[in-house]
């Protein structure tokens, strides 16, 4: 959905900047494939003319630019970005996001209708879980979207349990069931009482004794 939003994005917005960042640069250039293979499925009348067209930029003779390159500060800082994207945002370090994403806002900042997408399977309750949770609750600016396995073309139970023997059951529940933090865990307390909670009832328990 991604693809075809940038594609669209690009052929009728003139002059307009779209950054493809991913945690690895060659995941962010296989994004921009996508895009570009998208392109080409296109009838001659939709198409823009071309400028440049390489591995890892698109300009168009309308002025607009797609760029890819890995989700590091240096990539956009200095840039002014109307539409950024970026994969698997979850999986950059906590350090690095915060660093990043102070590098992003500025330059979207001054333009009223820049926009930024954020794509990520879970990875524990970190910068993108906050993020997520702060959509939710609408205390951002972000429009949460999840997509479960099973809305995918050609993935049925029989599908999901092949994924469970051969990956195993907590790689699928992340990868695929998309677990977040109103999802309830059974978990043995340091009384021995077993208890049913949400991921974020754990979180915040672990949290505060970490910190003491």
């Amino acid at each position: 959905m991604a693809t075809l939003y940038i594609l669209w994005y690009g052929l009728f917005h003139k002059a307009k900047t779209i950054a493809v960042l991913a945690n690895k640069a060659s995941q962010a250039a296989e994004i921009l494939l996508r895009i570009k293979n998208a392109y080409t499925e296109l009838p001659m009348w939709l198409q823009q003319g071309l400028v440049k067209w390489n591995n890892g930029e698109i300009s168009m003779e309308n002025k607009t630019k797609i760029f890819c390159g890995a989700s590091s500060s240096s990539s956009v800082r200095g840039k002014s970005i109307d539409l950024l994207l970026v994969d698997e945002f979850a999986f950059i370090d906590d350090n690095l996001a915060t660093n990043f994403m102070q590098s992003v806002f500025p330059t979207q900042a001054a333009k009223k209708d820049a926009m930024m997408i954020l794509i990520s399977t879970p990875k524990g309750m970190n910068h993108f879980y906050a993020i997520w949770q702060k959509a939710r609750a609408g205390k951002n600016s972000f429009i949460p979207c999840k997509i479960q396995w099973y809305e995918v073309e050609g993935r049925d139970q029989a599908w999901l349990d092949k994924q469970i023997r051969d990956n195993g059951q907590q790689f699928v529940e992340q990868e695929y069931c998309c677990l977040c933090g109103d999802e309830k865990v059974t978990v043995q307390d340091d009384y021995g009482k077993i208890r049913t909670i949400t991921l974020e009832e754990l979180y915040n328990y672990e949290h505060e004794f970490s910190n003491l």
